[in-house]
């Protein structure tokens, strides 16, 4: 496995880099709040008298509660005062959002989810958020934001709720177009951006990814050396002999499927034989931060496979590939090892381009499988067939506060209507978009624009709403 930790150092300064994406991106969509108001400097609080540090962990699990926010105050550009009523016994509270949290949406009569621990100040309970403290505020948390899409908004949040808006389970079991659409956007227009998802999905590497999570699977569920290159192979072409509906809508041949499984499965059986057994092997060193040495790594058992997880208290829901029992290696133990512990493992047919949002994914995975299994979870594992590598990740508590604030972008978009963020600064995430249709598409029939001028998606615009006319 090539596991060095020039990788793990290119792509784990993400406490930094996931922060300041996603401060960037919040800045350029923080709408004016009409029901904030500027206070003077004799109201405010002394912040430096109810500054509050504690960790993290057990706040995951035990510490939660539910408000209703009363009223919002923007005190500074750097902070916002917000009074909540606890939805359990309409106590009042007072939440401080300063830092990277000032941008968050919050306005009267949302419901808020907070995640940690209030200190007393007069008498009046206050949760602090920012740089300097570890709770967790999530906005609308009964809008569940995928952990996929979530992770996505780091990079562009208006493709983010496009995924979202458009994976709706009513959408997918009626195929109709909400009606707060009615009178912008026709039943078929609506028709045709259901569609260029749905061709998203409908593609071969869509479908070689989409069986080989099943193999892969398949194996790590066998163990290390009960598999061989045979064993994948029959998996694989069972597997393909029953997706022959999915073969005619892309246009594929069976071996043609086959084949470029086939390159996947070496891998996965050296991924199988290194780290699915009892005790770590020799060469299953891997990183998990960049500031740490590697940690040889085993798995001995797996506790769910495609485990679906929806989390009211975080507003977020995903499917985890799989939920495996994990064991490290730990010098400074006199056994050499940590306990076993529970971590989330990604599988990726694709290539490490898109890294950074695989990462962001797992970050939220852990979470999910922290409530779950009631048990603090810091690591987690991604394993990249086609390159056959594999990489830990030590969850950074800012990268976390990061990717909640921009799922709260997320369900703020959601739950308000046709609404979307801007558009990405730059056309770099633009060019590979999966949404760049339907995007475009929207801009022109709902959001009404006859140009984008002075925007780096002004030609990409005009070539994929050229067709459009105003009815």
């Amino acid at each position: 496995h090539d596991t060095t930790q020039s990788d793990g150092e290119k792509h784990h300064g993400s406490s930094v880099s996931m922060l300041g994406k996603a401060k960037a991106n919040l800045q350029r969509n923080t709408p004016g709040n009409s029901n904030s108001r500027l206070v003077s400097d004799r109201e405010k609080l002394d912040f430096d008298s109810i500054v509050k540090d504690e960790p993290w962990d057990n706040h995951l699990i035990n510490l939660d509660e539910r408000f209703t926010v009363e009223q919002v105050t923007l005190e500074s550009d750097y902070c916002k005062r917000v009074t909540l009523k606890n939805c359990a016994n309409s106590e009042k509270a007072l939440a401080l959002l300063c830092d990277q949290w000032v941008e968050v949406y919050v306005e009267p009569g949302d419901l808020v989810s907070i995640v940690g621990e209030a200190c007393t100040t007069d008498g009046n309970r206050v949760f602090n958020f920012g740089n300097n403290y570890c709770n967790l505020l999530i906005t609308n948390p009964d809008i569940l934001v995928t952990g996929t899409v979530a992770s996505k908004s780091v990079e562009c949040s208006r493709r983010a709720v496009l995924e979202q808006r458009f994976m709706s389970p009513e959408l997918e079991e009626t195929g109709s177009f909400p009606a707060e659409v009615h009178g912008l956007l026709s039943s078929q227009m609506w028709t045709r951006c259901v569609l260029l998802q749905e061709g998203e999905k409908a593609s071969p590497a869509a479908l070689v990814g989409s069986l080989l999570h099943e193999v892969f699977q398949k194996s790590i569920k066998w163990g290390a050396g009960r598999v061989d290159q045979e064993s994948l192979i029959m998996e694989a072409s069972m597997l393909l002999s029953e997706s022959i509906e999915n073969l005619f809508d892309i246009s594929a041949s069976e071996n043609e499927i086959l084949n470029k499984m086939s390159s996947h499965l070496p891998a996965i059986q050296n991924f199988t034989d290194t780290f699915m057994r009892s005790s770590p092997h020799p060469n299953s060193a891997i990183p998990y931060a960049f500031n740490e040495p590697q940690r040889q790594t085993s798995i001995p058992q797996v506790l769910d496979i495609e485990e679906s997880i929806s989390s009211p208290r975080f507003g977020i829901k995903g499917n985890v590939d799989a939920t495996v029992q994990v064991v490290l290696s730990n010098p400074a133990t006199r056994q050499g090892l940590d306990p076993p512990s529970v971590m989330p493992l990604e599988y990726k047919s694709g290539s490490r381009y898109d890294e950074f949002q695989h990462r962001a994914q797992l970050s939220l995975y852990t979470l999910l499988i922290s409530e779950r299994y009631s048990e603090y979870v810091q690591h987690g594992l991604i394993f990249y067939s086609k390159t056959d590598q594999v990489q830990g990740l030590k969850v950074a508590k800012p990268d976390i506060a990061s990717l909640m604030i921009k799922r709260n972008e997320v369900a703020y978009f959601l739950k308000n209507g046709l609404s979307l963020p801007s558009m990405a600064e730059t056309s770099y995430p633009c060019r590979f978009c999966p949404q760049q249709h339907t995007c475009m598409i929207w801009a022109r029939a709902v959001e009404g624009r006859t140009s984008l001028s002075g925007l780096p998606q002004e030609n990409m615009f005009k070539q994929l709403t050229a067709h459009l006319t105003a009815s």
